[in-house]
This record gives C-alpha cells, sequence and structure tokens, in this order.
C-alpha cells in the first residue's frame, strides 16, 4: 500500500478488478483497520459528498470518474 494517509486514514483501490477500496484506519494506538468497500458502495460515499448531494447525475459521474479517471465515460471502450 502507498502512504497515502492523512491523520491516520488512507484509501486503495484494491487490485481485485471490480474496483473495490480499501479503507485503512489507524487509531492512536497504532490498531490498524481496513474496511473494503465495493465500487457501488464507493461511488455512493463520493456522490454523497459532492457539493450537490447525492443524485442521479452526481452518481454518473462519481462512477465515471472512478471507472475511467474523469467524470464523462470515454466514448468508445
Amino acid at each position: 500500500m502507498v502512504d497515502k494517509s492523512k491523520d491516520g486514514l488512507s484509501f486503495e483501490r484494491l487490485e481485485d478488478g471490480d474496483g473495490s477500496v480499501c479503507v485503512t484506519i489507524i487509531d492512536k494506538n497504532n490498531e490498524v483497520t481496513c474496511i473494503e468497500l465495493d465500487a457501488d458502495v464507493w461511488v455512493s460515499v463520493v456522490a454523497s459528498v459532492c457539493g450537490a448531494g447525492e443524485n442521479g447525475d452526481s452518481l454518473r459521474r462519481a462512477e465515471n470518474f472512478h471507472a475511467f479517471g474523469r467524470d464523462e465515460a470515454p466514448t468508445s471502450i
């Protein structure tokens, strides 16, 4: 895992091919917890904290960003 933590919290895309994300939490006693979120849950988290809140458009944009690295899907895959 690449250490990109801030205050004991880090995120990593898993290499399982389905877009799952591991949220790692390191508490004040250096206990490590990894919570695995599937891609759909992660997309919902991202959409729910955007300025517009979670709606059809923010879900679509978050899903495209997670899958393709931008908020619009490519014209061909």
